[in-house]
């Protein structure tokens, strides 16, 4: 009964909310000892976030990021994980700011 049904980003959510959440995702992590791009699946209510999944992958949403920040997340994660002798091109500045939002189905 669960499928992807694609994602927007970005979602504005409240800082400690994320705070907590990346806290969280940090150790759950380093006790597995994960490297490079997790992805974390939530459930969002008026009580904060619940983790449902963590994904130690490049993520479906991860281009959706890329397209707003014009960079590529791909060649940070494979750097991540010891794979240097890759590269894509990075078409923007990580320092641009998010306009708007992109989405995907």
């Amino acid at each position: 009964p669960f499928a992807y049904g694609g994602n927007i980003a970005p979602h504005e959510i409240a800082t400690e909310v994320i705070t907590r959440l990346g806290r969280a995702v940090h150790s759950y992590t380093r006790e597995a000892d994960l490297r490079g791009l997790v992805g974390v699946d939530f459930v969002a209510n008026e009580a904060g976030l619940w983790p449902v999944e963590i994904n130690p992958r490049y993520t479906a949403s991860c281009e959706l990021f890329e397209h707003l920040h014009g960079r590529p997340l791909l060649t940070r994660h494979l750097a991540a994980c010891g794979v240097t002798d890759f590269a894509v091109e990075e078409t923007g500045s990580s320092n641009r700011p998010m306009r708007g939002f992109v989405g995907k189905r």
